[in-house]
């Protein structure tokens, strides 16, 4: 894939130094977080187990709130924007010189934290997020960036979020050779960028230090890859012919004026559709009951989806206090709602969802005084439970969790 360029020394004198950069920070990574140490000491100082908003309370924080919102929004506008500017070339032959760098910039974001990231890595290497490790409440041993685990284990490795930020350094390789200073500054703002929407995930027990790194790694060597050897963008800015295989598949593909037109409605439309699944959701709950309120000291939660965590306190005033919030990305339509149905012997206190969504994250947090019940359920249909095990609970209180009826194991 570098043969066809090997040889040329005019682009070779900087592809090769971002490649040694490249392969030095992947080795120096790869030695740093071989082992738990250095995840697990950024993920404790994101943990938050006595907070009574739950382990990872600095997530609610309206800065981290805001990045992991604009991941879609920041992706949406160079790709929509790449997407105008290649209409834009076909129609006034003064802007044709924009083109390669569209394309680039589409291709940059669509195959880095697209298809790379999101669709190839993430969903199937099944690292646990640090939330869902045994260390921080969870079920599932830790897992090093380098250990495949089973892919419904976890989503944690790499980060999809700060590979946003780092898709924007496809501006450091568009004036890589014109503009030096400005390439440079674009480097460090989709570092910064990155690193800010990284961490918003980790104080979130989303993910670790070592998947944001990595995240930046591969979005940069897709980036890399695609300017020098993908598109070989320095040679057709100099006027030379270009051999490479995604060039001549483009050549193809937009061989006529109708050809492209085509292709770019196609492309806009697939762009718009991802955006529209990618639109952001954001709800809390708090809920609390004294016992007076309760009929026959009976009460049910159901939980349809999301995680739990269950805390008997024998010293709070109320019978049960319920903090929550849930987070993610689907169509528009989205509902996550809470409900709640007195009936002559119990209390039911529903947390509900409907619509599809692209990535969904629940959380919460039920306090209980279980001195003040003769009897309590909850349900959960789908997510993880994390709290006293069966042979701890009090004799009245049942949890049927997903892995409880999996197992085939009664309340």
């Amino acid at each position: 894939m570098i043969s066809e360029s090997y040889s040329d020394k005019r682009y070779r004198r900087f592809w090769l130094p971002e490649l040694l950069v490249l392969a030095l920070s992947g080795a120096l990574t790869f030695v740093f977080f071989f082992n738990s140490q250095w995840d697990l000491f950024f993920a404790k100082m994101a943990w938050t187990p006595e907070s009574s908003e739950g382990p990872w309370s600095y997530q609610s924080d309206a800065l981290w709130t805001f990045f992991y919102h604009g991941a879609p929004w920041l992706t949406g506008v160079l790709m929509l924007g790449s997407l105008v500017v290649l209409a834009l070339s076909s129609l006034k032959e003064s802007l044709s010189h924009l083109r390669n760098k569209a394309i680039f910039v589409f291709l940059v974001f669509a195959l880095g934290p697209g298809l790379v990231i999101n669709a190839l890595l993430k969903p199937y290497w099944g690292r646990p997020r640090p939330r869902q490790t045994i260390e921080f409440g969870g079920q599932y041993e830790y897992k090093a960036f380098w250990q495949p685990g089973v892919g419904a284990q976890g989503m944690s490795f790499p980060c999809g979020h700060s590979s946003v930020g780092n898709a924007y350094g496809v501006f450091f390789w568009i004036f890589r050779r014109s503009r030096p200073k400005l390439a440079y500054f674009a480097l460090f703002f989709s570092l910064g960028l990155s690193l800010l929407m990284g961490a918003g995930r980790i104080v979130a027990g989303g993910h670790f230090m070592s998947d944001v790194i990595w995240s930046a790694i591969i979005v940069y060597a897709v980036s890399w890859w695609l300017y020098y050897f993908g598109l070989r963008i320095p040679q057709v800015e100099d006027g030379e012919s270009s051999r490479g295989k995604l060039r001549r598949v483009g050549a193809r593909v937009f061989a006529s004026r109708l050809r492209r037109r085509l292709a770019y409605g196609i492309l806009t439309v697939v762009t718009l559709a991802a955006l529209l699944i990618a639109s952001p959701f954001y709800e809390k709950w708090s809920y609390q009951l004294t016992i007076e309120q309760i009929p026959q000291r009976q009460f049910v939660i159901f939980v349809e989806r999301g995680d739990i965590e269950l805390k008997l306190n024998h010293e709070q005033s109320n019978a049960v206090e319920i903090k929550g919030l849930a987070k993610g990305f689907g169509f528009p339509n989205v509902e996550i709602w809470t409900e709640e149905e007195t009936f002559p012997d119990k209390i039911e206190f529903r947390i509900r969802n409907k619509g599809i969504f692209s990535d969904f994250e629940s959380s919460t947090v039920v306090s209980v005084n279980p001195k003040n019940f003769d009897g309590f359920l909850l349900k959960m249909k789908q997510g993880e439970y994390r709290g006293p095990e069966e042979m701890s609970l009090p004799q009245n209180f049942q949890v049927e969790t997903p892995e409880r009826l999996k197992r085939g194991l009664k309340p």
